[in-house]
This record gives structure tokens, sequence and C-alpha cells, in this order.
């Protein structure tokens, strides 16, 4: 059970898991308020056509090494790969103070890492230059289980608001990071003197698949006042 939980979740937190008394067996799952972090790469199509293919496998597994390792160093949890993408949730199987300002600096941290995994394959090959990424963060309601028949269980969230950062997450470009507004109001709730996230409003949109516009908002960066420090700023 432990080696099977760190396929989603860090080792540290594994243990937590397994000394607390929920039951992670069973297939039933359950619905929990989360937040949800999903990214994607840009052109990823044009990849799998010029690259070879040996290529193509190296570098997937260092950007999924990349997503993985910077999920688990904030507490979160890694629910699938999907070829090009990856989904994360974070607040779900352990608590945490604020899973939304949580999942955008995880955005951030993996922003700024991605820039330089590009930069790093574009001297291997110039195609690597066409590359890029999309974030999308939502968070609300979401069945959280096993889902599949009685031969092989995956375990997965299911909701409107994983649905919907995909489709935000399709949406942005130059690795902008997209958020709905319950995540800017638990982002303005977590605001304080030791930190402020600076965020622009881009409108309601529609979104393929969502009956309704979604107010969305793009993440600029973490600003941290005159003598704090911090590694997260503003993207070029």
């Amino acid at each position: 059970l432990q080696a099977l939980l760190e396929q989603y979740v860090a080792p540290e937190v594994a243990e937590v898991l397994l000394a607390s008394d929920a039951d992670l067996t069973t297939g039933l799952g359950e619905v929990k308020k989360a937040t949800v972090l999903f990214a994607d790469i840009r052109n990823f199509t044009g990849m799998v056509q010029d690259l070879e293919l040996p290529v193509l496998r190296d570098f997937l597994n260092e950007f999924f090494q990349l997503f993985t390792e910077t999920i688990f160093e904030y507490r979160g949890t890694v629910d699938k790969f999907m070829g090009d993408a990856v989904l994360a949730v974070f607040g779900a199987l352990i608590e945490l103070d604020n899973a939304s300002l949580t999942a955008v600096e995880t955005a951030l941290a993996i922003r700024e890492r991605f820039d330089d995994l590009k930069e790093d394959w574009q001297q291997r090959d110039d195609f690597f230059s066409t590359i890029d990424l999309g974030f999308g963060i939502t968070r609300g309601e979401m069945f959280m289980g096993n889902v599949g028949s009685a031969r092989r269980l995956d375990y997965t969230v299911i909701g409107a608001e994983v649905n919907i950062a995909q489709r935000l997450a399709s949406k942005a470009t130059n690795a902008e990071i997209y958020i709905t507004e319950q995540v800017r109001k638990d982002l303005a709730w977590q605001q304080g003197d030791d930190q402020e996230v600076k965020l622009e409003y881009l409108g309601k949109k529609s979104l393929k698949g969502v009956q309704y516009e979604v107010p969305t908002y793009n993440i600029l960066g973490i600003e941290v006042p005159q003598g704090g420090s911090s590694t997260l700023s503003e993207h070029d």
C-alpha cells in the first residue's frame, strides 16, 4: 500500500496517510472540496510528428519528473499523466491551509523550472523553442476515489471543476496560469503583509463543454514586500 501511495504523493505524505485512520482502500470514494491543477504542453502534436520517438520519450520522462517532484514538494497529489498533460490535486488526501494558494505556488515553480528544461532541450534540438505550457487551476466539489472495473481500478477525481481546469489550460499560452473566481477568492483571503498574489482579470471565457461563461483571471506572480524573499516572481 505504501508503494502504491508513493506513486501519487511524496513518501513523507504517504507515511502520514498510512499512520492515519483513513480507509485508503475503499472503492466507494467520497465527494470533497479540493483544488485542481491541470497543465499541458502546447504543440505536442508537432512533437509527435517531428521528433524521433526515443527523443520524445526522453523529453516526456524529464517533463513528468519535473512535475512530480514539484507537486510532491508542495504536498499535492499527482492524479494522472495524460499524454502531454498532468493533473494534480491539492487539499484532497491531506489538508492544506490554503490549497488554492499552494496550487498557484506550485504552478509558478513548475513554470520557472520548465523554462530551464526547455532551454536545455533547445540546445539539443531547436524544435523545442516552439513548445509552450498552459495551466488551469479550479476549486470546487468533486468525486475522489477508485473508478474502474473489477480487474482494474484507478484512483482519480471527477467533476465539473476538473473539466474546467482542463479547458482553461487549453486556452492558456506562454505558460500563463488561468484561475477561476473561487480560486481568486481563496487567494484574496490569504493576502497579508508577507506576500501579495498579482493577477489580471481576463473576463468571462466560453469553454468547450461548459454551459456557462467562466470568469477567468491570469496569475502574474507573487510579490514579496521589500525586505522579504521569494523564489516566485512575475513571468516575463
